[in-house]
């Protein structure tokens, strides 16, 4: 199993850690090879985090590393298995005040990011901004609306940067679906100064074949099952982003599994439903009415 780290002596200067799990990425790479070389020399520090599952990635990686030549980038390559598990790894090399956490096939704004962060208030904790998600045809802008059920509606982890001492603690669960979602209820972000910011941070790209996991339905029950056993043991409080979370994981995995839903699950699911906050479920509903469009354009990672 190889373990390797381009240390960066200067990290502690920089104000952000951008963590970016990459696998099965080869020949894929673009998008990450533009913004990477367009950040050196920026108030950065970009850990790429290679969870070794095919043999050209790595290859890939380490070219285009050496040719930038540059101390910003930080490089973790080993056998993970799930992007929560690469996303620890990277997050454990942080010691920066901010962080943060993009995919290798989107395309953010690391300029805004950084705008956003040195305006944002001294006790901010978490800065939210707008995002565009664009598949085969035009980007379309998805706002926040300053409110965290709309969050919770497309609550894409890489649309957030993180006050670094805020997460520091917490853990991504080794999963393939959901894993971004339960990281949020840990962290509970209604419990944290937040900053919402109305520029566009980031575009969240959908055309590339092959980016929904392996097996995705049994990914996303074990989430279920997750959340539900986290709140009878009292992790989590019913409030209304749970329930705007919950209910978009329910959904992904009764479209993707349609007739061969278990019915042992689906009834333990509708059960649960039954306890969660009806005005979030009654909103769940309401905006998947009249932004049917929008919703099915960003739930790859559901």
């Amino acid at each position: 199993m190889l373990f390797s780290v381009t240390e960066n002596t200067g990290s502690r200067g920089n104000t952000l850690s951008i963590i970016v799990p990459i696998a099965r990425m080869a020949g894929k790479l673009q998008y990450l090879k533009t913004w990477i070389s367009s950040s050196v020399g920026t108030d950065s520090i970009i850990i790429l985090v290679h969870d070794i599952q095919d043999f050209d990635t790595g290859i890939e990686l380490r070219e285009f590393i050496d040719s930038i030549d540059s101390k910003q980038v930080v490089f973790v390559e080993k056998f993970f298995g799930s992007p929560g598990l690469a996303r620890n790894a990277g997050l454990e090399k942080v010691v920066t005040e901010w962080c943060c956490f993009w995919d290798s096939d989107d395309i953010p704004n690391l300029e805004v990011t950084l705008s956003n962060i040195h305006n944002a208030k001294l006790d901010t904790d978490v800065i939210i901004s707008n995002f565009k998600s664009k598949g085969s045809g035009e980007a379309t802008t998805i706002d926040h609306h300053s409110n965290l059920d709309y969050v919770a509606m497309n609550p894409g982890i890489w649309r957030m940067v993180f006050k670094t001492e805020v997460i520091k603690q917490h853990k991504f669960l080794d999963l393939r679906m959901g894993e971004d979602q339960i990281f949020l209820l840990d962290v509970d972000l209604s419990n944290l100064k937040i900053e919402f910011s109305k520029k566009v941070s980031y575009l969240y790209c959908t055309e590339q074949e092959g980016q929904l996991t392996n097996q995705p339905e049994l990914n996303s029950l074990r989430a279920m099952s997750i959340i539900q056993q986290s709140v009878k043991d009292s992790s989590y409080k019913f409030n209304e982003f749970l329930t705007i979370i919950y209910m978009r994981l329910f959904l992904s995995s009764l479209k993707r599994l349609g007739f061969k839903y278990p019915f042992y699950e689906l009834l333990k699911n509708f059960i649960f439903i039954s306890k969660l906050r009806p005005k979030s479920v009654f909103f769940f509903i309401k905006y998947l009415f009249f932004h049917a469009e929008f919703f099915h354009k960003t739930s790859r990672d559901l």
